[in-house]
């Protein structure tokens, strides 16, 4: 199997969770609070995809487990700033 192929499911995998992440934060438009807990849900998945990936790979380590967190945490805090509309977008 190629290394472009051996990873394909954890990539659709990937893109599904932020696909439907992001088209529920669509959906819940009217609704702050709830926009607000599907992107902190979306995140959790985000994390757990990652730590699954890499220890299916057996290269999970206490490095990874933190970039995976602070990057949902930076992806949290971006969104969030849009969707209270602290820019007036």
């Amino acid at each position: 199997m190629s290394k472009k192929t051996k990873h394909i499911g954890h990539r659709i995998t990937l893109i599904l969770i932020l696909l439907l992440g992001l088209l529920s934060l669509q959906l819940a438009y009217a609704n702050k609070k709830l926009q607000a807990e599907i992107l902190i849900l979306t995140a959790i998945f985000y994390v757990l995809w990652g730590l699954t990936h890499h220890h299916q790979n057996h290269s999970l380590n206490s490095k990874i487990v933190i970039e995976y967190i602070l990057i949902a945490a930076l992806g949290i805090a971006v969104l969030l700033f849009f969707i209270t509309g602290a820019i007036g977008l």
